[in-house]
């Protein structure tokens, strides 16, 4: 017999319009800790629903695609992006390699703790 899912689980504690709420929260760009704390779960609930990991049937249901997986940044690349961050702000570098200034600061960082 199959295990029951969603809101039929007994240790549920989201509803299914609960999840899509979340996904509506995390469209607005509301950080996963707030979102968690607003339904009583953890982060990682709020994670693994995002990745569809928990929830798919919902996430099936209203169309929703799985995020991209973040992409590989080779070694000559962050390199360059080092350098650049030199002489430009990481808006701008961003923008041209279309990563995060938060992805740029890691990457520098790294690089210069390497040097």
């Amino acid at each position: 017999m199959p295990q029951p899912q969603g809101e039929d689980h007994p240790n549920a504690r989201l509803t299914e319009d609960n999840v899509c709420e979340i996904y509506d929260r995390i469209d607005d760009g509301q950080y996963f800790g707030d979102i968690a704390a607003a339904f009583g779960v953890t982060e990682e609930c709020i994670s693994m629903i995002h990745h569809h990991k928990r929830w798919v049937h919902v996430a099936e249901a209203v169309g929703r695609e799985p995020p991209e997986p973040p992409r590989r940044i080779d070694r000559s690349t962050k390199r360059r992006i080092a350098q650049l961050a030199e002489t430009m702000i990481y808006r701008e570098i961003g923008e041209r390699f279309a990563l995060s200034t938060g992805t740029i600061g890691s990457i520098v960082a790294r690089q210069r703790r390497e040097e």
